[in-house]
């Protein structure tokens, strides 16, 4: 779990290479499909608050699985980078979406609200 923790930081300006436990997790959250069409093809969004600002990643750890028509695609009331706070109106939160990704995949909710509070808040 320390692991965990210290591969969670991110880093402004700097890309970082994925940890093994990184590339673990993300494939496991993509293998869920996407949350709102299900659709297999996806997209790993990463939580956008902000705490982070415009232009920063949250941590691989805070990751929800989209495709692209949900992601990223010009499409009003779909997508979530058209307009965040419609999303999340329509769909729910990013972080209510962590959360029950992370119990779908048997992670504790302590896990998962240290992610929220270091990479969210």
């Amino acid at each position: 779990m320390k692991s965990f923790l210290k591969t969670s930081k991110h880093t402004k300006g700097k890309k970082k290479a994925k940890t093994a436990e990184e590339e673990r997790w993300m494939k496991r959250v993509a293998e869920i499909g996407c949350i709102i069409c299900e659709n297999n093809h996806v997209i790993l969004h990463h939580i956008t608050t902000l705490r982070l600002g415009a232009g920063r990643k949250s941590s691989n750890f805070a990751v929800l699985p989209l495709c692209f028509n949900c992601h990223d695609a010009k499409i009003k009331e779909r997508s979530i980078h058209e307009d965040i706070e419609e999303w999340e109106k329509r769909n729910g939160t990013q972080i209510e979406w962590l959360r029950k990704i992370y119990k779908w995949l048997g992670e504790s909710i302590e896990r998962c609200e240290k992610v929220i509070k270091l990479e969210i808040y």
